[in-house]
């Protein structure tokens, strides 16, 4: 899921609490907020010391590994 690609990139999760994510065990309550509630997602953005610019370089990180883990699959299956 998509917990497990985040963990795959090192990034830090940050959720809410609803039972999905609280009974994950790779979730600690410690990077919960309350959902619904954007003043408790705002204090945990800020614990992290949230940066934009940093989290959409991530996001970019991302994208361009899993393009390279597509084509690399893609070829494998061309070769056979």
């Amino acid at each position: 899921g998509i917990l497990y690609s985040a963990l795959a990139t090192n990034c830090s999760i940050i959720t809410s609490d609803i039972p999905m994510f609280k009974s994950n065990p790779m979730v600690g309550e410690e990077n919960m907020f309350k959902s619904g509630d954007s003043a408790d997602l705002l204090r945990l953005l800020k614990s992290f010391n949230f940066n934009i610019h940093q989290m959409k370089k991530d996001k970019a990180d991302y994208n361009n590994q899993y393009k390279d883990l597509i084509r690399a699959a893609y070829q494998k299956m061309m070769d056979n």
